[in-house]
């Protein structure tokens, strides 16, 4: 995206925030988890909660790129605004089952709270 009037680079940062955090994933869930169990205590499968939260904030931050790309006027999208958005779309539809089956877990893990 080399052009400064590119209508999508708004969305940059919140999908480079997202592919960061999917990156070190495994990472941040740990000491998240560590920081997780010196507040509440013991918790059964913290770390498992702590990693849904992660790709939820992660799905969530994509959801919110998507959003916001859709309020880009079609006559001022570009090719290129089209290809983040469709390649947007597909990420969140592959994420779309795991993120409703977490929520069913977290649901379940928040009950035994």
């Amino acid at each position: 995206m080399g052009s400064e009037s590119e209508p999508a680079k708004g969305l940059l940062p919140y999908l480079q925030r997202a592919d960061e955090l999917q990156k070190h994933e495994p990472l941040v869930a740990y000491y998240c988890e560590r920081r997780f169990s010196l507040l509440v205590g013991f918790v059964p499968n913290r770390i498992l909660l702590v990693r849904v939260l992660i790709r939820i904030w992660i799905w969530a931050g994509r959801l919110y790129a998507m959003e916001k790309g859709l309020r880009i006027p079609q006559k001022e999208r570009t090719k290129t605004t089209n290809s983040i958005l469709i390649s947007l779309m597909n990420q969140l539809e592959k994420a779309r089952a795991y993120i409703w089956v977490s929520s069913l877990l977290f649901s379940w893990i928040k009950q035994l709270l």
